[in-house]
């Protein structure tokens, strides 16, 4: 579980950093959309797992229903 959440940090502060200095595709497009989308993401796998790891395996049902809709 620990290195699965060591990689999610990890890639958490990849995107941020996209996210910060305004990344762009080769077509001009900006990565914005796309870095918010997996911040979010990210920030909410990692309180999931957070939240099993306290309960021993158990969730509530609050973090139940935000799993089904990822």
């Amino acid at each position: 579980m620990n290195e699965l959440l060591q990689h999610l940090k990890t890639q958490q502060a990849r995107w941020l950093d996209i996210l910060n200095n305004e990344y762009a595709t080769d077509t001009g497009d900006s990565l914005e959309e796309h870095a918010q989308g997996r911040l979010a993401a990210y920030g909410e796998l990692i309180h999931i797992i957070k939240a099993i790891e306290e309960e021993n395996g158990r969730t509530t049902k609050k973090e139940t229903r935000v799993r089904s809709q990822v």
